[in-house]
């Protein structure tokens, strides 16, 4: 879809805001002003949220941002299996706990 492009005076404490969320997704400044003016509008922009052309400008703004492809593996697995992972992951992060108390000579 093509942009439009608009020339807008903001107060300078807003961008400043503004400027500090968009270094901290590592967006630019513009970016960041079109994903908060996409959160404040309705979501469907004339489409009704089950039409096939129906896209969530908010979805689709953080989705660039996000590596799906763990979220699709883990979705592979049944219930079961997640738990079995969240548990392994659990007993390694207690591993490195005590890896790092001993190395320390007991202290935290």
């Amino acid at each position: 879809m093509p942009g439009q492009t608009l020339t807008v005076s903001i107060p300078s404490d807003l961008y400043d805001l503004l400027r500090r969320r968009a270094e901290a997704h590592a967006r630019s400044v513009e970016d960041q002003l079109v994903i908060c003016l996409a959160l404040s509008m309705p979501p469907h922009y004339g489409l009704e949220e089950d039409d096939e052309a129906y896209v969530d400008p908010v979805v689709e703004a953080y989705k660039r941002d996000v590596d799906r492809t763990l979220i699709r593996e883990n979705l592979k697995l049944t219930p079961e299996q997640r738990l079995i992972k969240a548990m392994e992951l659990q007993r390694f992060a207690e591993e490195l706990r005590a890896a790092r108390c001993r190395l320390r000579g007991g202290g935290k």
